[in-house]
């Protein structure tokens, strides 16, 4: 009887832990829930928007828009969810190679975040993708809110629980802690970049002006900026970054060339390290409990200083 006890223990503690693995696990389709005011979908493959259905799933690749005062549950997996709040306009769709990853791109308003705490050795991946940069979801809760700023498109992001990390096509924050925030403001013309530390303290990696790997420490209110503007020749960027402390003093300033990410072979080429870093971060806590963060910073390929350059026009 005590061997049965025992075996009947055992067998219980087995599917309990293998209900929680099964929990964290995406879904194939996504489903949307608690359908608040004046919220919207369009299907993946149609052509038109109609009113989103509660306790509905959709496919990967549906846009998804809410309406003042509206707002908007999605459903990864039980225990993973999204709100969407409103104003909103995203597509929910996931990596072409790699279906495990689900990316929000978000076009405007916020997304709060709220992941199941196993979810960072799940093996699954979540990014929300802007105007301004990439986020990707280590940890469980945080937030990512997209607004219109005259000719600037901002992205705030802020962490409550867990780790996020962010990159940008100059720039790379490799890991955001809790009570992190961020701002990263990006003109319409992409030659503009302006980071600001909301709350928090953490790293930004850049290049230097020998377009070498650089660390920045930022702290509350420091702010890095920078701008990408095409060469005289070749399609190379002129990349010039100035960090200024707290305080408003400048305390870095670096000035690099680096392959235009706008020409379509670069982007190609930036897509696919981007997607290796994802791969390798994924493929890692798969094979461990215990996450380890791998910083990978693209090196520039051409690299010379440019003295004396002011740039103008941004603040």
């Amino acid at each position: 009887m005590k061997c049965l006890a025992k075996s009947l223990i055992v067998a219980v503690a087995f599917m309990m832990l293998a209900g929680s693995a099964q929990a964290v696990k995406f879904d194939p389709l996504f489903r949307v829930t608690s359908v608040n005011g004046d919220c919207t979908v369009k299907p993946k493959g149609e052509k038109t928007f109609v009113a989103a259905e509660s306790d509905r799933a959709y496919l990967y690749g549906t846009q998804i828009k809410t309406g003042r005062k509206s707002s908007i549950i999605i459903i990864l997996a039980d225990g993973n969810e999204c709100q969407i709040l409103a104003n909103a306009d995203l597509t929910m769709t996931q990596d072409v190679k790699n279906p495990k990853l689900k990316i929000i791109k978000l076009r405007a308003g916020r997304v709060d975040i709220d992941l199941d705490p196993e979810f960072e050795n799940s093996g699954y991946g979540l990014q929300v993708e802007t105007a301004a940069a990439i986020c990707g979801v280590i940890g469980s809760k945080g937030s990512v809110d997209v607004r219109s700023d005259k000719d600037m498109s901002v992205t705030t992001l802020g962490i409550k629980e867990g780790k996020f990390w962010c990159k940008g096509s100059q720039f790379k924050i490799p890991i955001m802690d809790a009570d992190d925030f961020i701002s990263v403001a990006i003109s319409v013309d992409r030659e503009f970049t302006r980071l600001k530390n909301l709350k928090g303290s953490y790293t930004i990696d850049c290049n230097n002006s020998a377009g070498e790997p650089q660390t920045l420490e930022v702290k509350l209110n420091a702010i890095v900026k920078i701008w990408a503007r095409r060469a005289d020749v070749g399609n190379n960027l002129t990349v010039t970054i100035i960090f200024t402390s707290p305080e408003g003093k400048v305390e870095q300033a670096f000035t690099y060339t680096r392959p235009d990410d706008r020409d379509p072979k670069t982007i190609a080429k930036l897509t696919k390290e981007i997607r290796k870093d994802i791969k390798a971060k994924l493929d890692e806590v798969t094979k461990t409990v215990v996450t380890t963060t791998t910083t990978t910073t693209v090196a520039a390929t051409t690299t010379t200083t440019v003295p004396n350059v002011t740039p103008s026009g941004r603040r």
